[in-house]
């Protein structure tokens, strides 16, 4: 992953990546004052939490990373998931990479899909696999103006998806009409 032990990426196109603040500094939150949200409310999390779930997700929110485009256009949170952290509910997916991708700090919502794809492979690698995910009703969470790509571990892979690479930057010809 490219994004590991490094403060700066470059980029294709945005002009590069800096990382400026891990989780809890975006949050603005001294650690005490995270852990007692997180042990006597549900501000953060659902149900509040037991001293130990609390230092658990306290470690995650630290270690989560929050990186902006040069160009000012994305912020992109990443963490790193493991079993039981609430995110990842398999063995098979520990290691999964989370990319929150936030497009002018949440104020645009439309997303490109290259360039979602450049951000992931910038970030990530393109030998990487990463997939958006859209969960059944009972499992939605949409509580504020964010993009989740999930980026397979290293030799991880679904398969799902064409098994070729086929890349046009031309419309097909009948893709726009109407009546079809």
């Amino acid at each position: 992953m490219h994004y590991k032990q490094v403060k700066r990426l470059p980029s294709k196109s945005f002009g590069g990546w800096e990382m400026r603040m891990n989780g809890l500094q975006q949050i603005g939150m001294s650690a005490k004052e995270f852990l007692n949200k997180c042990t006597t409310t549900t501000e953060i999390t659902k149900q509040p939490l037991s001293k130990e779930d609390a230092k658990r997700v306290l470690n995650r929110t630290i270690n989560n990373q929050c990186w902006y485009s040069d160009d000012g256009k994305y912020k992109v949170v990443i963490g790193v998931l493991s079993e039981g952290d609430g995110f990842c509910h398999d063995k098979f997916f520990e290691g999964t990479v989370w990319l929150a991708i936030r497009i002018n700090n949440g104020d645009d919502y439309l997303c490109d899909w290259r360039e979602f794809q450049e951000i992931k492979n910038e970030l990530c690698g393109e030998d990487y696999c990463g997939i958006e995910l859209y969960p059944p009703e009972s499992r939605m969470v949409d509580t504020v103006n964010v993009y989740h790509i999930w980026v397979m571990p290293k030799g991880k892979d679904l398969p799902l998806g064409y098994a070729y690479r086929d890349v046009s930057f031309d419309q097909e010809p009948n893709q726009r009409k109407e009546n079809q």
